[in-house]
């Protein structure tokens, strides 16, 4: 379990029931990443808008990501921490974020503007970090625990969780889509945050070659991703 610090007792004892789900989480999905598993089939169809099976390279990663996220969750040593931050930003718009973890990793940048995690050297380059005696933080703010325990499709204490996890274990980004797509409720401008992420992967893949790619490595898709195996 990792470190919890920061927060009241009783904030502490919900972070830690927070913690336990996202094992959960965690290992049924794990126990499911097989391309040819009908619920990772159905899973990834809804998530990312495309068939698994047209998406080896982008599946790959997926799993992989996943299996990143379960083994920072359980590595033991305190590298990894959870703790609060209540500062105005936070309190103001967002749940949580991650510190001193964007300039760490390394990105290609295929298109101008168009930043796409290297999935290769993640791993290391955290790893370095950790050896050299620092600590990864995922910064909490308080207001989290006012969400619900978890949602199959909306913000829940869960997905945030995994979200910034996902971050410290395999460098997902918060990639951002400034572009419109019609839907069946009109044009709708697309975020890289909330229920919209579905339909965010659609417009990313066809907007871009690798567009499913993208989205695997987007936090908030992997972390709706991971949350619908907890039940």
């Amino acid at each position: 379990m990792l470190p919890v610090i920061g927060f009241s007792e009783e904030q502490t004892r919900i972070i830690h029931e927070i913690l336990a789900d996202a094992d959960t989480a965690l290992k049924n999905c794990v126990r499911n990443c097989d391309p040819v598993s009908s619920k990772f089939k159905e899973e990834f169809r809804y998530w990312f808008s495309e068939e698994s099976d047209n998406n080896e390279p982008s599946v790959k990663l997926l799993i992989w990501t996943v299996k990143q996220m379960r083994d920072r969750l359980e590595e033991p040593g305190g590298r990894l921490v959870v703790s609060c931050c209540d500062k105005p930003h936070i309190m103001n718009g967002d749940y949580g974020n991650v510190k001193n973890l964007p300039h760490l990793l390394e990105r290609t940048e295929e298109r101008p503007g168009k930043p796409v995690r290297a999935a290769v050297n993640v791993r290391e380059t955290i790893d370095s970090y950790y050896q050299a005696g620092n600590k990864g933080k995922i910064r909490l703010a308080s207001k989290v625990l006012d969400l619900d325990r978890y949602s199959r499709y909306g913000v829940s204490q869960l997905l945030v969780f995994l979200h910034e996890l996902s971050h410290w274990a395999a460098g997902t980004r918060d990639l951002k889509e400034t572009s419109k797509a019609d839907t069946p409720e009109g044009t709708i401008p697309q975020r890289c945050y909330g229920t919209s992420t579905g339909v965010v992967s659609a417009v990313m893949r066809g907007k871009y070659p690798d567009g499913t790619m993208r989205a695997v490595q987007n936090a908030d898709t992997v972390g709706f991703f991971v949350t619908s195996f907890f039940t």
